[in-house]
């Protein structure tokens, strides 16, 4: 994907980008720093020690994107919430037969 202006070396303004190329840019700009992070600590630290520091760095913002999540989906999250949280409390038999 081509994220320069017109011209070599002129950079295209937030208008002209579009939401599309902006979202992908960030995406993957995303991916490599999350794929960069993941090989340098398996590097520096094993397998088994970044695995754990991943799982800690999974966790960790969840709670924060939860709420981001239901501000922009608001209804619809909150009834799916409702589901899991009658299912959890189902036995785990019950819980097979629970349709969400």
């Amino acid at each position: 994907m081509h994220y320069s202006g017109s011209k070599e070396g002129d950079m295209k303004t937030l208008n002209e980008i579009g939401v599309y190329e902006l979202k992908d840019l960030l995406i993957r700009n995303w991916m490599t720093h999350d794929g960069m992070w993941f090989y340098h600590c398996l590097r520096e630290l094993g397998i088994e020690q970044t695995n754990r520091l991943n799982k800690a760095a999974i966790k960790s913002p969840a709670e924060i994107e939860i709420k981001r999540a239901k501000k922009i989906h608001g209804p619809v999250l909150h009834s799916i919430n409702n589901a899991i949280s009658r299912a959890v409390r189902l036995s785990p038999q019950r819980r097979r037969s629970v349709v969400l």
